[in-house]
């Protein structure tokens, strides 16, 4: 494949993704070594107790360092993941930096990155998650931090090179449950200064819609449940995780286009995939949004 170190990715240049069932040699490879260490294992235990929404920030936080591992196991092996990363991978400059937020266990999404030859900066609010992110991806420089008020620039600022901005990529993958819809407006915000231009924004989330019903729910922006006035967001929206029973916001695919347009990325991609996690992950499935935007 062509070296794209130092050249300029037009629009017209990332071709539309059609999902295939083939993967890339190379990539095959580096996905073959990560499923072979993420086998599901019969002793897995999800964390039975339910999350509230009255802090979810901590009761999140507190979920995900109680499954650690285990999450790997239920979660490494989305194929529709893996096939956005390897979407990816084939567009990003050679070398680049790349900020993960959320990184979790650094399978698959920092550890394949790294195998492809990118630094990964890595951002989670678990110190249980950043020990096995370290362990997974040793060459990559991991921070525990609320995302919300940490600034990767002036973390990493000895590392990073200052051309057009810091970043050549941020992933955002499955990590902002947690927020409120202010929330993730503040830190879409952050992203063009965080992303040098021509760099990439690249998400999997899920749509609201898809979880939740337009009709007959309560409308009104603020707290409760339901769609906000300008449908862009709905919040009290829950679900089943790992044993858990959780409640957060979500935008609406129309809201994520609207956040990053209004935040200079143009999306260039934009695909579903419903992952349907193993039966011992005592999970729902997740209908996935990815969403993979230029910055302009």
């Amino acid at each position: 494949m062509e070296s794209n170190q130092n050249r300029s990715i037009s629009i017209n240049e990332v071709k539309p993704y059609q999902p295939h069932s083939s993967i890339s040699t190379v990539h095959l490879k580096i996905i073959k070594r990560q499923s072979a260490l993420v086998t599901m294992s019969s002793n897995f235990k999800p964390k039975p107790d339910p999350v509230s929404s009255s802090s979810p920030i901590q009761n999140f936080e507190e979920m995900y360092s109680a499954i650690g591992g285990t999450y790997e196991k239920a979660f490494a092996q989305d194929e529709g993941l893996l096939k956005f990363l390897e979407r990816v991978v084939e567009i990003l400059p050679t070398n680049s930096q790349i900020l993960d937020l959320g990184c979790g266990t650094g399978r698959p999404v920092a550890s394949t990155l790294s195998s492809a030859g990118h630094q990964i900066y890595g951002l989670d609010f678990s110190q249980t998650m950043i020990s096995l992110s370290q362990t997974s991806v040793p060459n990559g420089k991991f921070a525990m931090g609320d995302m919300r008020t940490f600034d990767p620039l002036e973390h990493w600022s000895s590392d990073l090179k200052k051309i057009d901005g810091s970043f050549d990529a941020i992933f955002t993958i499955l990590s902002l449950f947690a927020l409120s819809r202010s929330e993730i407006e503040a830190l879409g915000s952050k992203w063009r200064d965080w992303v040098k231009v021509g760099g990439f924004i690249c998400i999997c989330t899920i749509a609201a819609e898809d979880l939740q019903p337009r009709d007959g729910e309560q409308k009104g922006d603020g707290e409760g449940k339901g769609y906000d006035e300008d449908g862009f967001g709905c919040r009290g929206i829950e679900g089943r995780f790992m044993g858990n029973v959780v409640t957060f916001s979500l935008f609406t695919r129309e809201g994520w286009r609207w956040l990053l347009k209004e935040n200079g990325f143009e999306i260039v991609e934009e695909w579903n995939n419903v992952y349907q996690p193993p039966k011992e992950a005592d999970s729902e499935d997740e209908p996935h949004l990815f969403l993979l935007a230029r910055r302009v």
